[in-house]
Parts: C-alpha cells; sequence; structure tokens
C-alpha cells in the first residue's frame, strides 16, 4: 500500500509535467484555451507551454494540470487511462491537502499519510 501511494503521487506529477508538453498534434487553439484556463487557475496570465509545465511542476497545481489536460486532449490516448486512475485516487480530502503543499517535504509527508491509511 505504501508504495503505491507513493507510486501515485509520483504518477500524478510526472503526469502532471507532461500535460504541456505534448504540444505536437494539439492546435494552437486548444493549446490557447488550455493555457487560459491554468492562468485562471494559477491567477496570472500563462502564455507559453514552457511557463505552463513549470506551473505543472508544483505541487499545489497538479491535479489541475492533469484535468486541463485530459480535458483539452493534451496526453496521448494511452496516457489518458493512467490519468483517469491517479485523479480518481487523488479526489476529495488528498486534492485539498495537495493544493496547500508548496513544497516538495509536504508531498512526501502527505504520500506517507495515505500510504498509513
Amino acid at each position: 500500500m505504501k508504495k503505491l501511494s507513493l507510486f501515485l503521487a509520483a504518477g500524478i506529477i510526472l503526469t502532471a509535467s507532461l500535460v504541456f508538453a505534448q504540444e505536437s498534434g494539439v492546435s494552437q487553439e486548444t493549446m490557447n484555451a488550455a493555457l487560459e484556463e491554468l492562468s485562471g487557475i494559477y491567477g496570472s496570465p500563462v502564455v507559453r507551454p514552457d511557463q505552463a509545465r513549470a506551473i505543472c511542476n508544483e505541487e499545489q497545481y497538479m491535479v489541475e494540470c492533469a484535468q486541463i489536460g485530459k480535458k483539452y486532449g493534451l496526453f496521448p490516448k494511452e496516457r489518458e487511462r493512467e490519468v483517469d486512475a491517479l485523479l480518481i485516487e487523488f479526489k476529495g480530502k488528498v486534492v485539498q491537502e495537495l493544493k496547500q503543499c508548496g513544497s516538495t517535504e509536504c508531498l512526501i509527508e502527505l504520500a506517507t499519510q495515505i500510504a498509513r491509511q
């Protein structure tokens, strides 16, 4: 259980950071819509995919990034199943706690708590 929770935490970080890396085959209009949605969550304009990747690497935004990537088709089809599984795992209370994390240490502590449960 502990390894699974740590794996899921690592998986969601990887998933979120890859959202805006999957640019090929995505129209500029779609990318702009995804960046605009991320801007609303982030609280300031995000206009380039490299900015989005940096934001998505922050623990507090990784769930939203995964959701945006799924919504706008920024993941390859085979990756979408993994994203679905990760998002289900992190629903509810865990998502709220994750949003409050501002550091890697916080994320590790949260993953440890999940493993204990």
